[in-house]
């Protein structure tokens, strides 16, 4: 009598199994249905897209440190460029003042020499 209820058991048990398999058989070809003629079904040419813009409700956090980096480096950059644009104009000034007094001490040192003699200045006159 036990072999008549394990012999019960056995073919629930594998009628349970073939169930599962076929129900697993079912979805599994629903899923290559769907693969395989992905490209055939009705507006499969068009790509949905999602918007990049989060919504101002949203509690994500605003991360502008890539464009505050960008915005120091700028600011930096120009104000290298004042300081050296300065620092030139200042050189400048100095190398005007050098030549104005080179120019004074040889008009100074030609107005000695001028006042010898006239032959003397068609000499050193260029």
């Amino acid at each position: 009598m036990e072999e008549a209820g394990d012999d019960h058991y056995e073919k629930y048990r594998a009628k349970k199994e073939n169930d599962e398999d076929e129900g697993r058989d079912d979805e599994m070809d629903r899923y290559e249905k769907g693969y395989n003629f992905r490209y055939e079904e009705k507006n499969s040419a068009y790509l949905t897209t999602h918007g990049r813009d989060a919504p101002e409700d949203s509690m994500r956090r605003v991360d502008d440190k890539r464009k505050q980096t960008r915005l120091d480096a700028k600011v930096r950059k120009e104000e290298e460029k004042l300081r050296k644009k300065e620092e030139i104009n200042k050189l400048k000034a100095l190398k005007r003042e050098e030549i104005l007094h080179k120019l004074k001490k040889a008009e100074y040192v030609a107005g000695k020499f001028g006042n010898e003699s006239k032959d003397n200045k068609e000499s050193y006159a260029l």
